[in-house]
């Protein structure tokens, strides 16, 4: 089952406080679906995927506490 396939970011954001999928989960799924249809759309110049990948592993590694989306949704004020 897909984690992306039909989810809002409000959705994948509650998927990942609820550990429902981890972030290298859901940063290799979101790989996937560019790189099936990255041939169609041509939107990339660039991807990074190591670095993306060692940045999710980083953000399981710290946790989905409470305190770990805080931080950015007070960055919003």
């Amino acid at each position: 089952m897909s984690i992306i396939e039909n989810k809002t970011l409000i959705e994948l954001h509650e998927g990942l406080r609820n550990k429902e999928f981890t972030s290298v989960e859901l940063t290799k799924e979101t790989f996937e679906r560019i790189h099936s249809l990255e041939p169609k759309v041509e939107a990339f110049v660039t991807l990074n995927e190591e670095e993306a990948l060692q940045q999710a592993a980083a953000a399981d590694a710290k946790g989905y506490g409470e305190e770990a989306f805080s931080s950015r949704s007070s960055n919003r004020d």
